[in-house]
Parts: C-alpha cells; sequence; structure tokens
C-alpha cells in the first residue's frame, strides 16, 4: 500500500473517527514518510501505539529511563580529553541557571559568543565571571571546527546547545567513547521536552521513536581532533540530549531558529517543519511525563524564572500573547 496523503487520512480516521488533525498535516507527514521509506506497518504500529497512550496505556521510551537512572558524576576525561562547548545565543533569561547544572554535575563547559549571542547574554557572562571565547567574525562550517580546535587544547569537542542537557547516560557514553579511536563523529539521538505549567510536569515527545524515523533528529556532536576523513558512528541509545526550546523560547523565537536553518545542508526540507511542535497535532507527539526528578525540577524553576522575568513583556510560549 502506497503511503500517500489520502491513504495516511484514511488509516488515522480507522484509529481516530473524530479526530480534528487538519489535512494538510497529513500531506507533509506523507513527503516525509516516503523519503524514509517507512512501512504501513510501521504507521499502523504507530497509530495503535496512539491509541494506547491515549487510553492511558502509553509505552515509555525505554531508552530514556535508563539514559536518567545512570550515575551522575565520577567523569575522567572531561577537561583533559574532551571539552563541553557551549554556543551562547539570546540566552541570557535562563543561561545562568543552565550554567548552574553544569557546575552542579562538576563539568566545565567552554562557551562560545559570536553573532548570536545577546548583548544582555554578554552582559550576564561578565556579572558572572565565566570565562568565554569570543568568535565573532569566524568562519563557518567546518573551518569554524577547526578554529574552535585551535583554541581547545583536548583531542575531543562535544557540541551542546544552550537550550539543552545532557543526559547522566550520554556523560557517561562520552566519556567512555573519547578513549577509543580519534577518526570518529559520534550522533546522539535528541528529544524534545516541554513544560506542563498545569500539572507542574517536564514531558518529552515521542513523535515517530519507532522504525525508520527513529534516528530523524540524531545530531552529530561529539568529535575528534583528526586531519583524516572522520567515521560516523550512532551512540548507544540511551545517550540522549534533551532539547528544552519549547521551554525556554517564545513562538516567535522558535520560528526564527527554525528559518535560520532553511539553509543548511544536513537537515531535509521535509523535516523542517516538524522542528516545531506547533506544527504536529498533540496527539501524534504521545507526550509523556519525564521520570528524571532532577530535570524535572530544573525544568519548573526555569519556567518559572522566565515567566516572571518576561511577564511584563511580549514573550509568550504559544504565540498569543500569554504564557502557557
Amino acid at each position: 500500500m502506497s503511503l500517500e496523503a489520502e491513504t495516511l487520512r484514511r488509516l488515522h480516521r480507522s484509529f481516530f473517527p473524530e479526530s480534528g488533525t487538519p489535512p494538510e498535516w497529513f500531506d507533509r507527514l506523507a513527503i516525509l514518510l516516503q523519503e524514509n521509506g517507512v512501512d504501513v506497518v510501521d504507521v499502523v504500529s504507530y497509530l495503535r501505539a496512539m491509541l494506547l497512550h491515549e487510553k492511558g496505556l502509553a509505552i515509555e521510551n525505554q531508552s530514556l529511563r535508563e539514559a536518567l537512572r545512570a550515575p551522575l558524576g565520577g567523569w575522567k576525561h572531561f577537561g583533559s580529553s574532551v571539552t563541553l562547548v557551549v554556543p551562547v545565543t539570546k540566552s541570557e533569561a535562563f543561561l545562568g541557571q543552565v550554567l548552574d547544572f553544569y557546575d552542579g554535575v562538576g563539568v566545565c563547559p567552554v562557551l562560545i559568543v559570536d553573532e548570536e549571542t545577546s548583548d544582555e547574554a554578554r552582559y550576564l557572562l561578565s556579572t558572572r565571571g565565566d570565562a568565554f571565547i569570543d568568535m565573532r567574525g569566524e568562519s563557518r562550517g567546518d573551518s569554524l571546527l577547526s578554529d574552535l580546535f585551535a583554541r581547545i587544547d583536548t583531542d575531543w569537542i562535544l557540541r551542546l546547545g544552550d537550550e539543552e542537557l545532557p543526559t547522566p547516560a550520554l556523560l557517561n557514553f562520552v566519556d567512555k567513547a573519547v578513549e577509543y579511536s580519534s577518526d570518529f563523529e559520534w550522533g546522539f539521538s535528541r528529544i524534545q521536552c516541554r513544560y506542563d505549567s498545569t500539572s507542574g510536569s517536564l514531558q518529552y515527545s515521542q513523535f515517530l521513536p519507532y522504525g525508520p524515523l527513529a534516528a530523524a533528529d540524531r545530531q552529530w556532536r561529539l568529535i575528534a581532533r583528526t586531519s583524516s576523513p572522520r567515521e560516523r558512528r550512532a551512540a548507544a541509545p540511551d545517550a540522549i540530549i534533551l532539547s528544552l526550546d519549547w521551554v525556554v523560547r517564545s513562538f516567535a523565537e522558535r520560528i526564527e531558529r527554525l528559518r535560520a536553518h532553511e539553509g543548511q545542508e544536513q537537515t531535509a526540507a521535509s523535516l523542517l517543519p516538524f522542528h516545531l511542535h506547533e506544527a504536529v497535532p498533540e496527539s501524534w507527539h504521545m507526550f509523556t511525563p519525564l521520570p528524571g526528578e532532577q530535570y524535572v525540577e530544573f525544568a519548573r524553576q526555569l519556567y518559572r524564572s522566565i515567566t516572571q522575568s518576561q511577564r511584563s513583556g511580549p514573550w509568550n510560549r504559544d504565540g498569543s500573547g500569554e504564557a502557557s
């Protein structure tokens, strides 16, 4: 059976007769599924999982649960063999808490400021006394990576965004991976999280976690210093990046970031609309409470501080003018 948009609509209607999913959603999703070679069987399995989720019989992401159960701390190679690099953007409202998180787990990131860094974020770094590398005016792409290695002593770089947090299992994986081949580039799964202010819970999306699309959001973030071609390898399934972009940025800011990625060759055009959760009907996400209390409390405090600091401004999460 061909996965045309009409086929997808009919399959969805058979599971959810009263669904209000917009027709254009199926048009976009059909293209995505076709490009990734997803079989109808995978789609039916996913729709069944959605139905179980709606009935309170959700299937959790076991890899994420294992990622959060891993021990946090005791790493040997951060700072000596691998450097965590965090580019700073317009993140003054939450950057301090992100840096406090790394202080708490014993990892000292190297901060990067460039044209995307706001004046307020630079000022925050200055008042905190955090060291940073100024990359304004530097070239992008592979040459930027070379410039970074020229300023960093370690043989490995781990790149994370200022809206992302590593799971314990990811940090443990990195600490072991840097002991092996120096010709690798490691890819990690990234999971999108949102904060539900009504229940006070941090929730993660299970949007298409199965089949060929499971690796659609793989991030190539652990990179070795080498003059040889790098071999790409997938990290262990529990080595996961948690993205808090939906928590810390407004709808308008997320749209802006999406447009900034439109010119990147590594992102297929059909995937771009799915980088914003607003483009995906909520039922397809199968939002599930995150089991890690440390991260839940972090998001809770983050949400409160951002809401308080932006209450009098135009900042909002859903584009309506009010913080949701």
